[in-house]
């Protein structure tokens, strides 16, 4: 799942609308390759660090009822995500 922060409650936001279209094409490519592999973005109050820099985002990999081979896993097609969306 991805997950981006607004800032609420800081005086340094993030910027989060940029931020949401990259966890957006990431999420959009996940799920080309395995329907329903990532779970819907989580926008939420937080900055998460997301305002050190553009282009910042939060991946959660793995969840309680997931093992840690599935997560492990999972890193290789986040990777391969990141490289199918990634300006060259």
């Amino acid at each position: 799942m991805f997950v981006v922060g607004t800032g609420v409650n800081f005086s340094k936001k993030p910027e989060w609308e940029t931020n949401y279209k990259i966890a957006l094409s990431l999420n959009n490519e996940l799920n080309k390759m395995s329907e329903g592999f990532a779970k819907p973005i989580r926008v939420k109050d937080g900055r998460y660090n997301q305002h050190i820099s553009n282009a910042c985002i939060l991946i959660e990999v793995g969840h309680n009822a997931n093992t840690y081979a599935e997560a492990a896993n999972s890193v290789s097609y986040i990777a391969r995500a990141i490289d199918a969306i990634i300006e060259k």
